[in-house]
């Protein structure tokens, strides 16, 4: 049986987010999700994330010139954008004399990368999956490739990809249950304490696997028990 995907509509998407729509048309609907313009994709949105070395919203121009349907970007940084890429298509489909008729979507967040881990939270609650969690020292990846072979023989299952298992890459691959997956297999990686936490508030796991607690991180904590708390 068909299963309808979870429409990434900007106003649903904004309330996720508790952000506002400075720009653009709320019903609007996202292909996808990127936080890279070298990946980003034709009706993708982009959410501009902010790190030590890098910014984000400084590409938000060029994500939609090339093609993105919206942008997520700190409060107040929507002014930075060039009004010539507030006039970009964003979609494919669109010929050259309609360029300037389909404005971008632009949302306002408090911190964006908050913002990608609340909408990735709204999706997971909105799937109805089940979702299993693998952490540990090691074995992680390959633990949650076993788990999610085994499981594909009964159910739709959705997995992370690769390693995407941090603050970041965790929230990117739980937003791919829009696609409605019975069972999502998840790995949560760690480097400090309280990383555990934050990814577990986001993906709600049903079920918790823990393989083995080793030293793999022990520069950053003071024991072996202090690692398995953080776990």
């Amino acid at each position: 049986m068909a299963v309808s995907e979870i429409p990434l509509a900007a106003a649903w998407v904004a309330a996720q987010m508790a952000g506002a729509i400075t720009a653009g048309d709320e019903t609007r609907t996202f292909g996808g999700v990127s936080i890279d313009t070298r990946t980003l994709k034709a009706g993708d949105l982009f959410i501009a994330i902010q790190g030590d070395r890098f910014d984000g919203a400084e590409f938000a121009a060029e994500a939609i010139d090339a093609g993105a349907a919206g942008v997520v970007l700190p409060r107040g940084r929507s002014t930075s954008l060039r009004s010539a890429s507030l006039s970009s298509p964003g979609l494919p489909g669109i010929q050259a004399g309609e360029r300037g008729s389909v404005q971008p979507v632009v949302i306002e967040v408090d911190d964006t990368t908050a913002a990608l881990q609340a909408l990735a939270h709204g999706v997971r609650r909105e799937s109805g999956a089940r979702v299993v969690a693998i952490t540990g020292s090691a074995g992680k990846t390959t633990t949650k490739e076993v788990t999610s072979d085994f499981l594909e023989g009964r159910y739709r299952v959705v997995r992370n990809r690769g390693n995407f298992n941090n603050h970041i890459g965790l929230p990117l691959s739980l937003i791919e249950l829009r696609q409605r997956p019975e069972i999502a297999v998840v790995e949560l990686g760690m480097n400090h304490a309280g990383e555990i936490s934050t990814l577990v508030r986001v993906a709600e796991p049903d079920v918790r696997v823990w393989t083995n607690v080793g030293e793999a991180h022990l520069g950053f904590f003071a024991s072996l028990d202090a690692i398995a708390d953080a776990k």
